[in-house]
């Protein structure tokens, strides 16, 4: 199947065959096992014990949230749990 071009005004941009036909493969070799690995908070077993306790530290976080979000009584207190969830970071200045 070939790529479809759409025209721009500088030139003209090739969409991959996997985004016009909607279907895609997994990403294999050693840069997407990187990839997948990112973001996850799993530490070695060999660890400082500084890590490891920064890790249960995290994972009890999350588990206080789901837990938290779980009591809700219906999708309308959900959706406002999990608009306060955002609205309660310190990184916000207003």
């Amino acid at each position: 199947m070939r790529s479809p071009s759409f025209p721009l005004a500088g030139g003209a941009a090739t969409l991959p065959v996997a985004a016009v036909d909607g279907t895609s493969r997994p990403a294999t070799g050693p840069a997407a096992a990187k990839r997948r690995g990112h973001g996850t908070r799993a530490s070695a077993p060999g660890g400082s014990w500084l890590a490891r306790l920064d890790d249960w530290f995290a994972r009890q976080q999350v588990r206080d949230r789901d837990a938290w979000l779980a009591g809700a009584k219906d999708v309308f207190e959900l959706e406002a749990r999990i608009r306060d969830l955002g609205r309660n970071t310190p990184a916000r200045y207003y």
